[in-house]
């Protein structure tokens, strides 16, 4: 049932007679391949705009966790940017950002400044030898900080290393059975046999971690890290079928290690595997992304004065309300009693978006364009906007 069908419709003309200025928060995640989070949020604003409404707008920036996840976190929870030079997931140099909040010593780390699949051009992608070393030189630059809480947003990896960079670059050692030290990528994942930590700092076990994921996969099987996104990291299918294994043999160590079996925990295989190292060396709890950002104080202030709330993504349908970001701003309007609008580059499955919640809905893209143009950002903030302004009209 659409639980706004009417009452976003009698909000609209409450305000206008009783000469309240309408509140508008635009919080869409980016529409990928073509515009950012607050690219897509002010195309949408403009197509407010374009309708003639008398409203006051603000886009705030949308992320689950994944890419964009560092500037929507800064953003809303008034921390400041730190560089550092760090490696990228071939190993070579560049410069990374962290995000800090002095005020609540909380630092933010996205994965995908450093280990991100965006970093590396398709001939580059290569999951044996990529790895997430540079993820955790950029956490150690966050505990120097005095971070005492650290927000790791996993998404967009170009890994499938486990994490074992990411551990390497705190302290830990990963062994094979003459008791070497292994290159932490995806082909050594096979000879680990043991786990050092007599050089991990103690700060490591005394903060707060939190990973920020809407990635429910194990790490193995048919819906883990592997199978699932290994091929889009550059991965062959012999090479999917040795990563598979040696992630399988990875994991019981881990967990012989951990002293419980993470493989099969959700989440786990978020970023190749991150999640399961996160999870069982660092005791992190996983959270919705989403759900983290909406409880920064500027989303709680926006949400509050909210009369109406406009969001979207790339594409929206039946995996909306699998953790999307879309689904999260939905379910905090329909908390709020404020109705959610809803703006897509295409929609599949209207009547069961509609059923759970969303109070209008729109397809930016024009039945017959080709994709290749609709991707274009000029074309692409055309439509939206144009949509947008169609939702008020209608």
């Amino acid at each position: 049932m659409n639980l706004f069908s009417a009452v976003d419709v009698e909000m609209l003309i409450f305000a206008a007679q009783s000469h309240e200025i309408m509140n508008i928060i635009i919080a869409s995640d980016s529409f990928k391949g073509c515009l950012s989070s607050v690219e897509a949020g002010r195309a949408m604003a403009e197509g407010v705009a374009l309708s003639g409404s008398d409203a006051d707008v603000e886009v705030l920036p949308v992320s689950d966790g994944g890419e964009g996840m560092l500037d929507a976190f800064a953003a809303c929870a008034g921390a400041d940017f730190y560089e550092l030079q760090a490696h990228d997931p071939l190993m070579q140099r560049l410069t990374s950002r962290y995000a800090f909040s002095s005020e609540t010593a909380t630092a933010f780390v996205e994965l995908a400044e450093t280990a991100g699949l965006t970093l590396l051009q398709p001939t580059e992608r290569h999951p044996m030898v990529t790895t997430t070393f540079g993820v955790g030189e950029t956490l150690l630059a966050a505990l120097r900080a005095g971070a005492t809480r650290i927000i790791i947003g996993l998404g967009g990896s170009a890994t499938n290393d486990g994490g074992m960079g990411l551990a390497v670059a705190l302290g830990y050692r990963f062994l094979d059975g003459k008791g070497c030290e292994l290159a932490p990528c995806g082909k050594s994942l096979a000879q680990v046999m043991r786990i050092d930590d007599s050089r991990v700092p103690s700060v490591c076990q005394e903060v707060e971690w939190v990973a920020a994921c809407d990635v429910q996969a194990p790490l193995c099987g048919p819906q883990g890290a592997v199978r699932v996104f290994a091929e889009q990291k550059g991965a062959t299918s012999s090479e999917m079928d040795e990563l598979e294994a040696g992630m399988q043999h990875y994991g019981e160590v881990l967990s012989d290690y951990c002293g419980q079996d993470v493989r099969q925990i959700p989440g786990a295989g978020a970023a190749g595997g991150v999640g399961a190292v996160v999870m069982g060396l660092l005791h992190a709890q996983m959270q919705s992304g989403i759900s983290l950002l909406l409880r920064t104080p500027r989303y709680v202030s926006a949400f509050q004065r909210a009369h109406l709330i406009l969001t979207g993504e790339g594409k929206m349908d039946g995996q909306t309300s699998m953790g999307k970001a879309a689904w999260g701003v939905l379910q905090e309007g329909i908390h709020r009693q404020v109705p959610v609008w809803a703006i897509a580059g295409c929609v599949e499955g209207r009547q069961e978006l509609l059923q759970l919640g969303f109070a209008r809905l729109a397809a930016a893209t024009p039945d017959g364009m080709p994709l290749s143009k609709a991707l274009q950002p000029a074309i692409a903030r055309q439509n939206i906007c144009q949509a947008t302004c169609a939702l008020f009209e209608n």
